[in-house]
């Protein structure tokens, strides 16, 4: 009768685990090279943050969640706006409705800018100057 091996190695078993421990370093540290954007310079926030691939897509998903708060907030102003005498509320904490912690960027953490004569909330983290 023939004997057949049945089963896995040590060494195959060891080549699997070096496969994965490598996709994960090249995930983790934002892979073997640099990112270039369209004029080849090397990809960079203006905040100097998410230098990895994983960094990148946190800090990118923070900013979609900054664009949408300042949303709300300009929606929740215009709301409070007073029509016939055409104020607007004095701070953020006077808006109605807001809910806790949207007086801040999700990502420096830093305090909305709001003037009160025209009802502007905006950013003030490197990077938002546009939202």
């Amino acid at each position: 009768m023939k004997r057949t091996l049945a089963g896995n190695s040590l060494v195959g078993i060891l080549v699997a685990f070096a496969i994965v421990v490598l996709g994960v370093l090249f995930f983790v540290t934002g892979g073997f090279g640099t990112i270039k954007n369209k004029d080849g310079e090397e990809y960079s926030r203006p905040d100097g943050l998410g230098k990895t691939t994983i960094g990148r897509a946190r800090y990118a998903a923070e900013d979609s969640v900054c664009r949408q708060q300042l949303g709300q907030i300009r929606g929740l102003i215009q709301i409070a706006e007073d029509p016939v005498e055409e104020t607007f509320p004095e701070t953020l904490a006077n808006v109605s409705g807001m809910p806790a912690g949207y007086d801040k960027c999700p990502v420096g953490k830093e305090p909305y800018e709001y003037d009160m004569e025209t009802g502007k909330v905006s950013c003030p983290h490197t990077g938002h100057e546009k939202y």
